[in-house]
C-alpha cells in the first residue's frame, strides 16, 4: 500500500477544487458541489503548515457547509 505525500495530497485537493469551482460556475446553487468544496477546503487545511491559513480554510469550509445545509432545508420546505 502506497501512502500519498503531502504535496500529492495538496495537488489532489487543488484539482478537486478546480473541478468543483467549474461546477459552481455553471450552477451557483449546486448544493452538492458547495458541500464538496467545503470538505475539500477542510481537507486542504490538514496538509497546510501555516496555522492562520489552516484556520481560514476551516472557517471557509464550514461556512460553505452551513450555507449548503440552509439551502437544502429551504428546498425541502418549499
Amino acid at each position: 500500500m502506497t501512502c500519498l505525500t503531502d504535496p500529492q495530497k495538496r495537488q489532489l485537493v487543488l484539482d478537486g477544487l478546480v473541478a468543483v469551482d467549474k461546477a459552481l460556475e455553471i450552477k451557483p446553487d449546486y448544493i452538492e458541489a458547495m458541500t464538496y468544496r467545503g470538505l475539500l477546503l477542510r481537507t486542504q487545511a490538514l496538509v497546510e503548515k501555516d496555522p492562520k491559513l489552516q484556520q481560514q480554510l476551516i472557517r471557509e469550509g464550514t461556512a460553505l457547509g452551513d450555507k449548503a445545509n440552509e439551502m437544502r432545508k429551504a428546498r425541502a420546505s418549499s
